[in-house]
């Protein structure tokens, strides 16, 4: 018997399968053998390949902890920032550069909310033991203006210039310093200098604005002012610099322009609280005591307050005082613009006056000083 075995394709292609291991076998087997005709026997060496390769980078908890407050820092979080560099130098870890790294940032948090006599003893400390260090140098400048030292702040800041002259934060604080002696073209000078090291700079463009307002050149004083607002990332350096705007706008005669930006921070009663301040101090009374006279309408909260700015408009020959104490002339202006205690305030104009905030459901309103508020710095975000 002859037996015929039919090959169907299924049988094909099972015959072919059958066959693809035993040539890739003999593929893989001739390409290693050509690898190691020419590299020897290894041809793949780990440690020098993955080597070669980038390795990522994975931060270690104090740089993390210095990135958070940098951030703080930029966003106007001074209280936040502190605590971040508070736990940087208690944890006494790191290299001698970035424990002054971290020193310096503890006393700038709290030179930018004015706890000036702390900030103060931490420059010190740090100026004695890193005398080259600029950055450490102009912060303490910076402090000793805030504190009313103007002879040692000069002093400090002259050292600074005679290092780098392109320091913008020194430029600016000596354009302060000018303002404060009522030396405005002095002053424009610095801040011109500033800006030429940093252009666009919602700080200076905010003293440059309020120095010329001091000099009763009330357009380009808004002009500045509503060049710093444009240019401001910062919410908090944006509506200090507004209400700096609204103030200068209402000095000047120009109500409709004051009561435009201030209503964007303020509104009923308190608006027109501020409107009446912003009309006494352009020596309208009369407007003034309408302002005034609608506020207390409005809400009770503002009686007291009202009635004595009223009480000052109506006392002839008697100039009262704002919330705030005077300003003895050899103080120098706060920097700061978050806070802005009026005792090293300049005032363009004297005034009794009280200006209000907007009421809150829990407490009467706190007290917005009729005095400008000076910027020595913005924050790094912008």
């Amino acid at each position: 018997m002859i037996l015929v075995f039919i090959r169907t394709p299924a049988h094909a292609m099972a015959w072919r399968m059958k066959k693809i291991p035993f040539a890739l076998f003999l593929s893989t087997a001739l390409s290693l053998g050509a690898c190691n005709s020419i590299a020897g026997r290894q041809w793949l060496d780990p440690d020098t390949t993955f080597a070669s390769v980038p390795q990522p980078t994975i931060k270690g908890v104090n740089d993390t902890q210095e990135e958070m407050a940098r951030e703080a820092s930029n966003n106007g979080d001074f209280a936040r920032a502190g605590q971040f560099y508070q736990q940087l130098v208690g944890s006494q870890k790191g290299t001698s550069e970035q424990i002054v790294r971290y020193k310096l940032g503890l006393a700038d948090a709290n030179r930018r909310m004015g706890n000036t006599e702390a900030a103060l003893a931490m420059y010190e400390e740090l100026y004695t033991q890193n005398r080259t260090n600029l950055d450490v140098a102009e912060g303490r400048g910076l402090t000793l203006m805030a504190s009313g030292k103007v002879a040692d702040a000069g002093r400090a800041f002259s050292e600074v210039l005679g290092r780098d002259k392109r320091r913008w934060r020194t430029l600016n604080a000596l354009g302060i310093l000018f303002v404060s002696k009522n030396m405005v073209p002095e002053a424009i000078a610095y801040y011109t200098e500033a800006l030429n090291v940093s252009p666009d700079n919602a700080a200076v463009l905010n003293n440059v604005g309020l120095s010329y307002a001091i000099d009763r050149q009330f357009e380009r004083g808004l002009s500045a002012l509503e060049h710093g607002s444009r240019v401001s990332k910062v919410p908090s350096q944006r509506k200090q610099i507004d209400l700096n705007l609204a103030l200068v706008a209402g000095v000047s005669g120009n109500m409709d322009i004051a009561r435009d930006i201030a209503s964007k921070y303020y509104e009923g009663a308190a608006l027109d609280n501020n409107l009446g301040l912003y009309a006494h101090l352009a020596k309208d009374d009369a407007l003034a005591k309408t302002y005034l006279n609608s506020a207390l309408n409005q809400s009770p909260v503002y009686y007291e307050r009202a009635w004595e700015n009223l009480d000052a408009i109506n006392t002839a020959g008697v100039s009262a005082s704002p919330d705030v104490q005077a300003t003895p002339a050899a103080k120098l202006p706060k920097l700061d613009v978050l806070r802005t205690p009026a005792s090293s305030k300049k005032k363009p104009v004297k005034s009794n006056m009280r200006a209000a905030s907007k009421p809150s459901a829990s407490s009467a309103p706190a007290p917005l000083p009729p005095e400008v508020a000076f910027d020595e710095e913005m924050p790094m975000g912008n």
